[in-house]
This record gives C-alpha cells, sequence and structure tokens, in this order.
C-alpha cells in the first residue's frame, strides 16, 4: 500500500480576518448544508459525497465525487462572506469548530471573556488604572490572583542591582543611571 498525505490548510480568511477550521469529515457533514443554503454549491453537494468519511477516503485513494481543492475553494468562498463572531456562532450552535484568530481588540470585546469577568483593573504607576487580561483559570481549591503588578520604570533596581548583586548604594544608582556626573 502506498502511503500517502494530505496537505489541509487550517488558517482561512473571512470578512475581517481569519479563522482556523479543518475541512474534516465531521465538518463538511454539517458544513455542506450551509455551503447549499448559501449558494455557494450545488443542492447535489448534499447527497453528492459520503462526508462523514470524506477525509479518510482521500487517504485511502477512493474516489471522490468533489476533490479536496474543490471543497477548500468552496469553503473559502462562504467563509470569506462571515465575520469571525458569525462564524464563531454558527460553530457553537451547530458543534462546528471554528476558530476565530483574535487580536487583542477582538479579545476585549468577547462577550464571553466578559460574562466570566475575566479583565482586570490594574494600577499604573503613574496613577491611572488599565484593564488587563485576568488569571487564566478560577480553580475552587486553590485559587489564582495578581500577586503584584507591574513595577514603575527603575523601581525594582535597588532589590536586584543592591540586594540580588550586592552592589552598593552608590554602585546601585550608577548602575540604575541615577549616580552622580563628573
Amino acid at each position: 500500500m502506498q502511503l500517502v498525505s494530505l496537505t489541509i490548510p487550517l488558517v482561512y480568511e473571512c470578512a475581517d480576518g481569519y479563522i482556523v477550521m479543518l475541512p474534516s469529515g465531521a465538518t463538511m457533514t454539517k458544513m455542506v448544508h450551509w455551503l447549499v443554503e448559501d449558494g455557494v454549491v450545488p443542492e447535489e453537494w448534499t447527497e453528492g459525497e459520503d462526508w462523514p468519511i470524506y477525509e479518510r477516503d482521500l487517504l485511502q485513494q477512493v474516489e471522490v465525487h468533489y476533490q479536496l481543492d474543490e471543497a477548500i475553494d468552496a469553503v473559502s468562498r462562504f467563509l470569506r462572506r462571515r465575520t469571525k463572531s458569525e462564524l464563531l456562532e454558527m460553530g457553537l450552535r451547530e458543534s462546528v469548530t471554528l476558530a476565530p484568530v483574535s487580536i487583542m481588540e477582538d479579545l476585549a470585546r468577547f462577550r464571553h471573556l466578559e460574562e466570566r469577568g475575566y479583565w482586570l483593573t490594574a494600577p499604573l504607576p503613574n496613577g491611572a488604572e488599565a484593564q488587563v487580561p485576568g488569571v487564566l483559570a478560577r480553580p475552587s481549591e486553590t485559587p489564582m490572583s495578581v500577586r503584584c503588578w507591574a513595577p514603575a520604570l527603575g523601581q525594582p533596581n535597588r532589590e536586584i542591582l543592591g540586594g540580588t548583586l550586592g552592589l552598593s548604594e552608590d554602585e546601585t544608582a550608577t548602575a540604575s543611571g541615577r549616580g552622580q556626573s563628573s
């Protein structure tokens, strides 16, 4: 038996960025209906392929009705018509893995993070405050918290230079850029 490999893209362009998905049989089984509804492919695609075992057929070199490049092209055209948010909601509703490639702006507006109380208000060295990412998990037995906020510029110099490295006060001041100039 000859070994066969497939090269399948995982990142696809959508209307407002990129989304990660794998056009596997499980995904295509549900997605083909969206493609038909959206007019991307004809109705025959619904029954024209054994979608649940599509990638297995491809790997075993079983004849398929729709070649991988055709399926990827159809999926790509469909995804480019929708936003990351729309695709995420569709995927969640239909149990299809469609994962947005998020930039910070997306994360800042992501409803799930807001509802979970993920964002924290951090004090800045200048007295202002900023919304920052919170702890990555909230275990009940061993809660996580922020031990300290980011220091002001130069704030830890005395501790590191003096305490850890053993420099004198004058050496610490010089190394910190606060030494006497001649």
